[in-house]
């Protein structure tokens, strides 16, 4: 009889009367197990975000604890975790080999009794104590829910909410007492459980003990992020179980400030940019409790390819949407356009920020178009007028107060919105250098240059003409007078004259030069009888006059 735990080697021997051994049995190996196994550790605390989780720690040292194998000498399972509601009779089991438990489907207002029965592998059981999931709960809310969490995990409210809770039932004997304890830091002025705080004090964090069974409520009435954390105590003065609940109260919408164009040394009026890129800056924003993050918004026409940000854009219509952005954080745009700039800032518990101020600028890189600059004509003797074709003015438009300017021989004489424009008061026969400066409202500058000068004309006046001229490079231009019409012999059928040559070139004067201009006359028409020429210049029918001095060219026609 074997009345001790162990394993065991028992073998039988048989011996003449002479003490000559005879014979050996075969051994007999046998363990005995009479114990129970020891529950060492057996707890519960709910695991933010997951639920409620059950630890254990058991030993059996005689058989060990069951291996899970059914049959012949073998028990099976090894835990049989039991749950049940407070109130109820009847628990629900779960067998399994391990050591953990996670319960993901209870009830946070409701308190659970759980135990487990361990077995070995002789089949002995032990049971470990009763402990209590504790329940812990937002019991009223005055305000709108933003993000939610599972399990007890972090949950945002708007307005004034309350935090109850319960430990166990008034049966569960393994408990010696519930305690209760807040954590955080007010973001504003208010009360907590009654207490009042200043925007920026912590709470204590003292643990306070409650009436097993009853419930205790705990009005939240300060903004900040609250971790409420009930614990059950066992006889031994050990934390055997632990329910927490993570609240934010948030009252406060956030903040932004203005957004400002951070780029520099712009050459452009206020709002046009000419720069490579601009840069837009986030001043900064706030929300001291539940910050969720800001973002920006683009919006406008772009007139080229480029970024917005972190965004490609090309010629069309853009929104970027909502871009996320730190608190000094910038923007850059590299694409031409006209852009529209908000921030927004959000927090968890579903507030957002009134709409920052809304930055509109014109980014433009791309200098107007010069088509031509020519002179349209000139007056006798003392004015030029101009005229610059300009077909592309590019996003911005025409520079503020006239984005023509025109320039006298490398000084600025105007600045206007007009296409046009006349040099007077010049001096006679004078040759000017005239410049165009295109400019829009970015800065881009577009120029064009031409050389004119004034000129005189000499009418037909039947006598020679004096000018004197000065030290200089003229252009001369002459036509010579038409040759007069005649008539066939004996007949009426007329025949027009000759036209008038044409000579150009350029005569250079050191020093100043009086000058005669002859300018001739057209010939007379004639019929049988022989007409006259005209004054140094076209001739009759029969014969041309001309004269060897003076600037001319004569024509004629021979009659028949």
């Amino acid at each position: 009889k074997i009345a001790l735990d162990g394993e065991f080697a028992i073998v039988a021997y048989t011996y003449d009367s002479g003490g000559m051994r005879l014979s050996t049995a075969t051994t007999l190996n046998v363990k005995r197990d009479a114990t129970r196994p020891i529950v060492t550790l057996y707890k519960g605390e709910q695991v933010l975000g997951q639920g409620f989780r059950i630890t254990l720690n058991a030993e059996d040292h005689a058989s060990n604890l069951a291996d899970g194998v059914e049959g012949e000498n073998k028990a099976g399972k090894r835990y049989n975790y039991r749950h049940k509601l407070a109130p109820d009779m009847t628990y629900t089991d779960t067998m399994t080999q391990n050591a953990t438990q996670l319960y993901t489907n209870l009830a946070i207002d409701k308190t659970y009794d759980m135990y487990v029965v361990v077995t070995d592998n002789a089949g002995n059981k032990t049971a470990s104590d009763v402990i209590s999931k504790p329940a812990l709960w937002v019991s009223k809310n005055e305000g709108n829910i933003g993000e939610t969490g599972t399990h007890n995990a972090r949950t945002y409210y708007q307005g004034n909410i309350d935090v109850s809770l319960t430990g166990q039932d008034r049966n569960n004997v393994d408990i010696k007492k519930v305690t209760y304890q807040i954590t955080g830091t007010a973001t504003e002025n208010g009360t907590m459980d009654g207490t009042s705080y200043n925007k920026g004090q912590a709470l204590p964090g003292n643990e306070i003990e409650v009436v097993h069974n009853e419930t205790k409520t705990i009005p939240v009435r300060a903004d900040g992020n609250w971790t409420v954390t009930v614990r059950n105590y066992n006889k031994e003065n050990v934390v055997v179980s632990t329910n927490t609940l993570e609240v934010t109260r948030d009252t406060v919408n956030p903040a932004v400030n203005n957004l400002t164009i951070a780029t520099t040394n712009t050459k452009g009026e206020p709002g046009y940019y000419s720069e490579p890129k601009v840069t837009v800056q986030m001043n900064g924003y706030t929300e001291d409790t539940s910050l969720k993050k800001a973002v920006y918004i683009v919006t406008g026409t772009a007139t080229g390819s480029g970024k917005v940000g972190n965004t490609n854009v090309s010629a069309g219509s853009v929104n970027t949407g909502e871009v996320n952005i730190g608190p000094n954080d910038t923007i850059d745009i590299t694409a031409d356009g006209t852009w529209n700039v908000v921030a927004y800032v959000y927090d968890r518990s579903g507030r957002i920020t009134a709409q920052s101020n809304t930055l509109t600028f014109v980014r433009d890189t791309v200098a107007p178009t010069i088509t031509s600059f020519t002179k349209t004509s000139h007056g006798e003797e003392t004015t030029i007028d101009v005229k610059v074709v300009n077909n592309d003015w590019g996003v911005s438009g025409q520079a503020t107060g006239g984005g023509y300017t025109y320039y006298k021989d490398g000084t600025k004489v105007t600045q206007n919105t007009s296409t046009t424009y006349q040099y007077a008061g010049l001096s006679a026969l004078a040759r000017v250098i005239a410049k165009v400066e295109v400019k829009d409202k970015a800065g881009n500058v577009s120029t064009k240059t031409i050389t004119v000068g004034t000129s005189k004309n000499f009418a037909y006046t039947g006598s020679a003409q004096s000018i004197t001229l000065q030290p200089g490079k003229y252009l001369l231009e002459v036509w010579g007078a038409q040759g007069g019409a005649a008539s066939a012999y004996n007949q009426q059928s007329a025949y027009e004259g000759g036209k008038g040559g044409y000579a150009v070139g350029e005569v250079v004067l050191t020093e100043a030069l009086l000058n005669y201009v002859y300018v001739g006359g057209m010939g007379k028409r004639v019929g049988n009888a022989a007409g006259g020429g005209g004054f140094n210049g076209g001739g009759d029918a029969s014969r041309s006059y001309g004269t060897a001095n003076g600037y001319y060219v004569g024509a004629g026609r021979w009659r028949g």
